[in-house]
Order: C-alpha cells, then sequence, then structure tokens
C-alpha cells in the first residue's frame, strides 16, 4: 500500500503482483470501468490495470491497460476469438510518475477511452464482455500461463492504482469529467 489519489492505493511492483477480486461477474452489456493510475514506468508489454485474461485462453476476456511509450489500451474478445485489438492510445498519453485518472465504457457497440475525463480514443466492435471463463477479476496483473502458480501476475503493472469502480451503465462524458 501506498498513497494513493485518495486515502491509500495498491502498489506493484511491476514483477509479479496482483490482487484477485474472485471470479467476479463482468456484465454482457454497456459497462464503465474507472481508475486512478501512477505508472512508476511502462513495460516492454503490457502493464495490466484491470483484467479477466489469460494469454492463451482468448475467447470472452479483456484487460484494460497500460502499453509501452504511456499509451491506455483496451482489449476484448467474444465466444468467436473476435478482437478489439489494438484499441490504444497514441505514445505519451499517460505520464509516468503522475496521476491520471482513466476509464473505458461500452454503450452499445462503441468503446471508449477516457484520461482525465477526456475522450482520447473510440472503437466500434460488436464483442461483448460474457466470461463464461472461470478467471478471477485481477487488479494489477492477469493469470501467468504455465507459472502453476494461480496468485502469480502476467503483463503485471508498475506502479499504483486507486480508487477501480465499475459500473453497470456507460457514463456520459459529464458523469466521468464530474468523477476526475
Amino acid at each position: 500500500m501506498g498513497e494513493g489519489k485518495r486515502g491509500k492505493a495498491l502498489e506493484f511492483d511491476g514483477k509479479d503482483d496482483c490482487v484477485s477480486l474472485g471470479n467476479a461477474d463482468v456484465y454482457d452489456q454497456d459497462f464503465t470501468i474507472t481508475a486512478w493510475i501512477r505508472p512508476r514506468s511502462f513495460p516492454a508489454r503490457l502493464g495490466t490495470i484491470v483484467a479477466k485474461d489469460r494469454n492463451g485462453v482468448q475467447d470472452h476476456n479483456f484487460r484494460f491497460y497500460v502499453a509501452p511509450g504511456g499509451k491506455l489500451g483496451f482489449w476484448i474478445s467474444d465466444a468467436m476469438r473476435n478482437n478489439v485489438w489494438p484499441f490504444e492510445t497514441p505514445a505519451g498519453s499517460v505520464s509516468a510518475g503522475q496521476w491520471a485518472f482513466v476509464a473505458v465504457t461500452r454503450a452499445g457497440k462503441m468503446h471508449t477511452l477516457y484520461i482525465n475525463g477526456k475522450r482520447v480514443g473510440a472503437k466500434s466492435s460488436d464483442a461483448v464482455i460474457r466470461h463464461c471463463n472461470m478467471l478471477d477479476l485481477r487488479v494489477g496483473g492477469c493469470y501467468r500461463p504455465g507459472s502453476g502458480d494461480d496468485h502469480a501476475g502476467d503483463s503485471v503493472f508498475d506502479g499504483m492504482i486507486d480508487e477501480v469502480h465499475f459500473y453497470t451503465r456507460a457514463l456520459s462524458d459529464r458523469e466521468l469529467a464530474d468523477l476526475e
């Protein structure tokens, strides 16, 4: 734990940490996922903010993440392994060492990324999160394939994550700006 944006925050070392929220339901309808993040560095691959995902299990998964160069991204797959990929902001969208309020929404077929209350990317897809998989919902990392340790993280976050929230509807631009 570290000093967060509001109180204490989860602190991740970028090596193998993650927090499991159990096999929580993630809705197959419109949604919003929000979090405050403060990356210490950016990974060579992806740094997971929130995921219900495992490399090699590609149907009914999602991952909200930071990518090399300070990109913010969201990946989702449906039962047919159709992916919204890549769906990332330009490099430099998120800065190391600074707090950023990040969000992803789904309204109908439109998925939209936000940083500090502003739209920074959008992509349309028919993919729906229905999570038939039995993977845990995780903050800071997804499952590490072949590790033999169901608690080890893969594509882990290096830095702090605070105030993760899930909503069962797409919040409006105004509502997201007000949360920031």
